[in-house]
């Protein structure tokens, strides 16, 4: 009865798109109803709803979740809303989790140091207004007031010391917080980077703060604009998206509704390589020609083969993907672990399928033995499939080839060719 309640709640919650409403109905669930809900939705969506839950909410789900379920979703929050939902914590969930954003962050900011200068100055925001840093509250209240008027944009507030040179930033918050009567204890340390500065001395510069902005200044130390931390997210997560239609052998910029020949001309090449490389397989089926011919079952059973091993090895090469585009400089030794763990994890799943695998040719009355074959080479191409899905972008990206662009059609590849050798090569042994 619960399950029935809950599937017509969950209809009900992706039909629905404003976060306030989908809030509303999750504020007003059973607690494991609340979980089920909000886990219902993909991180990004997560993080709009979380603002809106009720305090209790807030308690039962944040408290319930794991820790990695809260983090992913906080990527996609301000540095204060991220410390508003760590409050609905104890104290040591509380400080692990801001470790692991930190990490995160960390690793967003080296992504920065390699971007285009130019892009840089793109996403560099310039409403910003510069204050003494003895100025009265009231006074930055009014230089606010003025620029906001002008610009129609709330502009951030930069300190400065009586030579001019900048010193700070305050936070919006700490102005709401603050009864006292001038600025100079509301402000936080701002890292100053040159528009001119050696990569590796942004980042070792970046890496020693924990601040929300950075400043970039010219060459006679004149603030030429601040660029927001979560911005430069913005751009990795972006990245990440763009990656995801080069996995597929699909132009970046290719949109929708793009003409057919433009469809055509971003995607014919790959398809060309796709089609040579499928030509092995191909090969490695005609050696088995009679083998075939003598037991048909044999054929039933290759889709089988293939696409297990497919969609294992597309696992493994999504997640070393996406790895890559986070994090593009990976050691020999931690990739030999990663494809270590694939390779293991291909076993394991291979052991399950394979036993699956095995009862479905007994039930469509195939021979005990070939019910076995069919196992065995089910545990072996997993094996295959782990491998090369996490080792080919590896190889890949040590060519200078985008890994995101050209993993699939090799891996695909490697698994037909192995799955049908095993198989087949099993088969001709055993059977004939």
């Amino acid at each position: 009865m619960e399950k029935q309640k809950f599937l017509k709640i969950k209809k009900e919650l992706l039909a629905t798109k404003s976060a306030k409403s989908i809030a509303k109905i999750i504020n007003s669930l059973k607690v494991l109803h609340q979980i089920k809900a909000f886990l219902l939705f993909a991180p990004s969506k997560q993080a709009e709803i979380s603002l809106l839950l009720s305090k209790d909410a807030k308690e039962n789900i944040f408290n319930l979740i794991s820790d990695h379920q809260i983090i992913e979703f906080l990527k996609f929050l301000d540095d204060d809303d991220d410390k508003e939902v760590l409050s609905n914590l104890n104290k040591v969930r509380r400080k692990h989790i801001s470790n692991q954003i930190k990490t995160y962050t960390n690793r967003t900011i080296q992504k920065i140091v390699k971007l285009d200068k130019n892009y840089l100055k793109k996403i560099m925001d310039r409403d910003f207004i510069l204050v003494k840093e003895r100025t009265s509250i009231r006074d930055v209240s009014k230089k606010i007031g003025a620029h906001t008027s002008e610009t129609k944009k709330v502009p951030l507030v930069l300190t400065t010391n009586e030579d001019g040179i900048v010193t700070g930033f305050i936070p919006y918050k700490n102005f709401v917080l603050n009864k006292k009567n001038n600025i100079y204890s509301l402000i936080k340390p701002l890292p100053i980077l040159s528009h001119k500065e050696d990569k590796d001395k942004v980042l070792e510069t970046v890496l020693k703060t924990d601040a929300e902005v950075i400043g970039v200044v010219n060459n006679d130390n004149e603030i030429l604009g601040v660029i927001h931390l979560k911005d430069l997210v913005a751009i990795l997560r972006t990245k990440a998206t763009r990656a995801v239609y080069k996995f597929a052998g699909v132009n970046k910029e290719e949109q929708p509704d793009d003409g057919i020949k433009t469809k055509v001309t971003r995607r014919y090449k790959w398809l060309i390589v796709n089609l040579a490389t499928a030509s092995l397989a191909s090969m490695v089926v005609s050696i088995f020609e009679d083998a075939i011919s003598q037991v048909s079952l044999l054929a039933v059973f290759m889709p089988m083969i293939a696409g297990e091993a497919g969609n294992g090895a597309t696992q493994s090469l999504a997640v070393v993907v996406r790895g890559l585009a986070v994090n593009p400089r990976v050691s020999f030794k931690k990739a030999a672990r990663i494809v270590m763990k694939e390779s293991a994890a291909g076993i394991i799943n291979g052991i399950i399928i394979g036993i699956i695998s095995c009862g479905i040719a007994l039930m469509l009355n195939a021979p005990v033995l070939l019910g076995v074959i069919l196992g065995v080479s089910m545990i072996l191409n997993m094996l295959v499939a782990g491998f090369f899905g996490a080792a080919t972008p590896f190889i890949i990206k040590k060519f200078k080839i985008d890994p995101a662009i050209a993993s699939s059609v090799f891996v695909t590849t490697a698994t037909d060719v192995f799955g049908f050798f095993i198989f087949l090569g099993l088969g001709a042994w055993l059977l004939i």
